[in-house]
């Protein structure tokens, strides 16, 4: 059962999404939801690497330019944030605005900012699931190729570069 915790990160959220534990996560996929023109859900999975916290109220997110995703945001601006990882779910809703249409370290990607509205923690009731838990989260494999560029972008995301 989801319950809202407020609307900022609590501090394992924030140091989670901070960056200084990137390798601990860096094999984890973040789902996220927008909303399409006819209003219906619409995911994509980024990585530690293309989402960062800039503060407990704040979100800064790397999203492909072109895709339907970033389209979504820049009309409607609503985001949930998914995270998933062994005895953790939390949702992260916001409205993001486009911060910059491309990154220096990867053309391709716009940059989001995103203001946190509300930061749910979902965990199983145990009157009906007793002590049930979700044991991980969604994992991929990294071209070793795209390791550096990884670091790059998350290093771009929590610069505070205005160009």
């Amino acid at each position: 059962m989801a319950t809202s915790i407020g609307a900022q990160l609590t501090g394992a959220l924030l140091d989670r999404l901070s960056g200084r534990h990137f390798e601990r996560h860096s094999a984890l996929v973040i789902p996220i939801a927008t909303v399409d023109p006819a209003g219906w859900p619409h995911l994509a999975l980024v990585s530690y690497s293309e989402l960062v916290a800039r503060d407990r109220g704040s979100l800064r997110l790397a999203l492909g330019g072109r895709s339907g995703s970033a389209d979504n945001l820049r009309r409607n601006g609503h985001i949930t944030v998914l995270l998933f990882d062994a005895g953790l779910v939390s949702y992260i809703k916001g409205t993001a605005r486009e911060r910059r249409p491309s990154m220096h370290c990867s053309p391709w990607n716009a940059v989001f900012d995103v203001a946190v509205t509300d930061v749910l923690a979902d965990a199983a009731d145990p009157r009906r699931e007793g002590e049930s838990f979700v044991l991980g989260g969604i994992t991929f494999h990294s071209d070793p190729e795209w390791v550096a560029r990884r670091s790059a972008v998350m290093a771009e995301l929590l610069a505070d570069v205005s160009r």
